[in-house]
């Protein structure tokens, strides 16, 4: 049996459905509608919440302390949840242009060439998730 929550989500339902409306398709969205749900249904499992919502059960507890503890707006402005895009456009076109040239072969050398022409640290992970989710790269050496 889950245990009863004590918290209580204190900003009226209309006001969190208006911000829920203002960051439709940000990843501030979810914490919204994580607060909307316990508000709605505040006896619903937070691990039902995380199913709703798209994220795990922890992700939820670590949402609500963090708006507990400091208040929604912290919430909303707390970036450790949010993906930090370090890269503008230009910077993916010119990685585009190296790779379709031929310059560059491997991640480790990506990665040395984003920390020196543009001072952007990048784990080995972090330049491969670039290349498939950014330029759409299949490979390294496959950039479409």
């Amino acid at each position: 049996m889950p245990r009863r929550r004590r918290e209580h989500i204190d900003e009226p339902l209309e006001t969190i459905e208006a911000l829920e409306a203002e960051y439709h398709g940000k990843a501030q969205a979810a914490k919204l509608r994580m607060l909307r749900l316990l508000k709605e249904e505040p006896s619903m499992p937070l691990s039902d919440v995380g199913a709703e919502v798209g994220c795990s059960e922890r992700s939820v507890h670590r949402w609500l302390k963090l708006y507990h503890n400091q208040g929604i707006t912290a919430l909303l402005e707390s970036a450790a949840d949010d993906t930090r895009v370090r890269v503008n456009q230009e910077v993916l076109e010119e990685l585009r242009h190296q790779l379709k040239a031929g310059n560059m072969g491997s991640l480790n050398e990506i990665q040395g060439w984003l920390k020196e022409s543009f001072g952007v640290e990048y784990s080995l992970k972090g330049v491969a998730n670039l290349l498939q989710n950014r330029l759409k790269a299949r490979r390294v050496w496959i950039v479409p």
